[in-house]
């Protein structure tokens, strides 16, 4: 058994105060000798004990009481055995992946979001009384749920365009469990497992492990993993795109899983560079191909659009990556030189120098057109 106010047992010494209240009543009596009461002590003396017995029986039970009141306040939390078969949870916390990859469909009609609320449903039908909270990887922030009927329609359980970071999640979960106090909590990530939303080299992670066990009550941790099914997928992606020498350089990173790592495959793939479109052959290895293509650009051209594209599979969003190209900005720097009103120099070790003939002639002439 566990407390989330262990330190309000020390009023358990509370305890102690019927029995100091007895032990001083019973020092308060003085007996005086009363020869008309000798009848009646002698029958009080055959009764003493039943008497005495419920005395202590009181007692005990003025002791309970105030024990009871005091683990009370101290909220204590029963495991499974005390709470006659309950889970013992108070909260779920749900980390969910809303990351573009959640709105994926192995099986042609629902996405991996979609088959989210029936399982938390027909899970959290198991728990008994338990709160639901929601911590999503698009906002960070953590939302009441009224019931797990209700996660289906929210807002903030639907897929984004945007990726998903979980130890970020993780990390930003222990200040909630900290300041909330909800007792035995669980946490459930719903994830479609990708690596690039689980960053198994992230630094976060040794932190994150620490930080949870050394909560009061460390949360137990369930992973929902939503690719139980085989899925082929291949994304594209546009990393940088930069002119260089007349030519439009395109930095790429294809994306493949559900394929032999092994066995490399030339994928086509389509250019379009300010509606021209082309087409090209990609020769793709392993689950993570990076390819420079050089386009060439018309005379002059220097900034414009375009998008690249895979042949469409099972999830679409990922197949199509759009870009913006322009030469870089050129940096104005303007330097200004003033001393103080008496004209002297705030910083003596820095002397002006003289401009030249040339460099006062342009002077005059910027500061006359400027008037």
């Amino acid at each position: 058994m566990s407390f989330n106010s262990p330190w309000l047992l020390w009023a358990l010494f509370a305890a102690s105060v019927p029995i100091i209240i007895h032990l001083v009543n019973r020092w308060r009596h003085r007996s005086v000798p009363w020869a008309a009461m000798e009848f009646l002590l002698r029958a009080a003396r055959e009764t003493r004990g039943t008497k005495k017995l419920l005395h202590y029986l009181i007692l005990a039970l003025r002791v309970m009481a105030v024990a009871a009141l005091v683990t009370a306040f101290a909220r204590p939390l029963l495991g499974s055995f005390f709470g006659w078969g309950s889970s013992g949870l108070n909260e779920v916390l749900l980390v969910l992946d809303r990351s573009a990859s959640m709105d994926a469909r192995p099986d042609k009609t629902s996405s991996l979001r979609d088959a989210i609320p029936p399982l938390v449903e027909s899970t959290f039908a198991q728990l008994g009384h338990c709160r639901l909270s929601l911590l999503d990887s698009a906002t960070g922030t953590v939302t009441q749920i009224p019931a797990p009927e209700a996660l289906a329609d929210l807002t903030v359980s639907k897929t984004t365009d945007g990726g998903a970071d979980i130890p970020a999640l993780l990390q930003k979960a222990i200040p909630y469990l900290e300041e909330s106090g909800a007792g035995k909590t669980e946490i459930w990530i719903a994830s479609d497992m990708q690596a690039s939303s689980w960053k198994p080299d992230s630094p976060l992670w040794p932190g994150v492990r620490q930080r949870l066990a050394a909560l009061p009550l460390p949360p137990s941790i369930r992973i929902m993993a939503l690719r139980d099914r085989p899925e082929s997928n291949r994304g594209i992606r546009v990393r940088q795109a930069q002119v260089n020498n007349g030519k439009l350089v395109l930095d790429l990173e294809v994306l493949r899983q559900g394929f032999n790592p092994n066995q490399p495959e030339d994928v086509p793939v389509q250019l379009s560079v300010d509606n021209a479109s082309s087409s090209a052959t990609l020769q793709l290895a392993g689950e993570n191909t990076s390819i420079r293509k050089e386009i060439p650009l018309p005379q002059g051209k220097e900034s414009g659009f375009g998008f690249v594209a895979l042949p469409h599979d099972d999830f679409i969003r990922d197949d199509i990556s759009f870009f913006t190209f322009a030469p870089k900005p050129l940096a104005n720097i303007l330097i200004f030189r003033s001393f103080g009103r008496s004209g002297e120099n705030p910083f003596p070790d820095v002397r002006p120098s003289r401009p030249t003939r040339q460099e006062s002639h342009d002077a005059r002439q910027y500061a006359g057109s400027s008037g």
